[in-house]
């Protein structure tokens, strides 16, 4: 009989099945992925921080609205919000009708006092004063200025600020006929930045929401690129691949991103240009209406920071910004067409680029669209210089002194 043979423990070696050295490489494969990712994606994170001043999970905006019947949302009544961001800290307070009031929380009377020159400000989150307190906003310095400089004969000067963020122009019309008339006005401003293109249909695609301005209404897939958006990766990645397509593709559109309103890269200047002949049917129909009211009309309209600031331009060429000067030249040839049939508009970029030449501190935050308290000022006074300019135009109506056009 033949011995069994003997194996050594030294000839004995144990071999994995295939799919466990396959499946060992993958899971290797994977925990690489990850910390690859993890590490572009905290580095863009601190870039982005390092770029704006904030971080890419500190862009919501605070719960300052409430819905309105007739503009679809205004300014939460009787409010008293800190808002207070990486760049600024504002504290916000309104009275019972919305209007951005001091600490105090002054209530207006709809028929104003004798020998009272009464300023209704009309507009957007600029006319509003997003980002700095309320003796810091346009209308509280405007309304120090004309007093100072004795403005209307001396008539006690009230500017009453009726601004609300993300409101469209049409929307604060339909504010304008309902309510803002009966606070007997003898001059409403009406802000406009960006551009001078407005569309005469209100908006109705923003409800307001626990107290925030919201989409009426948002699909899976918005929802999903919403909390994507928060990772810096995904952000910039979707700024990149935007920016290819429109390089392969064209930008379809020409808008331009992140202005907080539909803002397109502007054309030459056309009066037959479909966004101005509709913008052109907004301005009147507010004329009308405030002429109604027994008052005068202003239009202020001014750039964006990338007009003002260049150092901002590089990081508005990422949001699809084309050319500047075009831009520029289209709101140039637009305001004088509206001074040239009977709609008073002034338009401060001119002005504000020379300011911003000289000022040592920003009239722009960095990151925020918005002005700086410096900004606030420079922009009052330029309106009050132009005010005083038109005195001589100022007739004595019911007691009070009103501008003419």
């Amino acid at each position: 009989m033949c011995a069994a043979p003997q194996l050594s423990n030294s000839s004995i070696r144990y071999k994995p099945p295939p799919y466990l050295g396959q499946r060992n490489a993958l899971l290797g494969w994977v925990i690489y992925l990850i910390i690859v990712f993890l590490f572009i994606e905290a580095s863009l994170q601190i870039f982005y921080r390092l770029t704006t001043g904030a971080s890419l999970y500190s862009r919501d905006k605070p719960a300052i609205w409430s819905s309105d019947p007739v503009s679809g949302l205004t300014n939460k009544p009787l409010l008293s919000y800190r808002h207070l961001t990486p760049e600024f800290t504002a504290e916000i307070y309104t009275n019972s009708d919305g209007f951005r009031v001091s600490i105090a929380q002054e209530e207006y009377e709809r028929q104003k006092r004798t020998n009272t020159f009464r300023i209704l400000l009309l507009g957007p989150s600029f006319a509003f004063g997003w980002g700095v307190n309320f003796d810091q906003t346009f209308g509280a310095q405007l309304q120090r200025l004309l007093i100072e400089a004795s403005f209307a004969d001396g008539a006690t000067i009230e500017v009453l600020n009726h601004g609300v963020p993300a409101l469209p122009a049409a929307n604060g019309l339909k504010w304008f006929n309902h309510s803002g008339r009966h606070y007997s006005p003898n001059l409403v401003i009406q802000f406009v930045y960006g551009s001078l293109e407005v569309s005469v249909k209100p908006d109705t695609s923003l409800i307001v929401k626990n107290g925030y301005a919201v989409p009426v209404s948002l699909s899976g897939r918005d929802k999903v690129w919403n909390y994507a958006k928060m990772s810096a990766t995904v952000f910039y990645s979707g700024i990149l691949l935007s920016r290819v397509h429109e390089l392969v593709a064209g930008n379809i559109d020409g808008s331009i991103e992140g202005a907080g309103r539909a803002l397109r890269n502007s054309p030459v200047f056309r009066s037959d240009d479909p966004y101005v002949k509709e913008s052109l049917l907004f301005y009147k129909a507010l004329k009308e209406a405030v002429e109604e009211a027994g008052a005068d009309l202003l239009i202020v309209h001014f750039p964006l920071a990338y007009v003002v600031h260049q150092e901002d331009r590089v990081r508005w060429a990422l949001q699809g910004l084309g050319s500047i000067d075009r831009q520029v030249a289209f709101n140039h040839a637009f305001s004088a067409y509206l001074n040239d049939r009977g709609i008073r508009c002034f338009n401060l970029t001119n002005d504000l680029i020379e300011s911003a030449k000289k000022e040592k501190s920003r009239l722009y935050f960095w990151l925020d669209v918005h002005w700086t308290e410096q900004g606030n000022k420079v922009s009052a006074q330029m309106v009050k210089q132009y005010l005083m300019k038109t005195q001589a135009r100022l007739t004595d109506s019911a007691g009070s002194k009103k501008v003419r056009n």
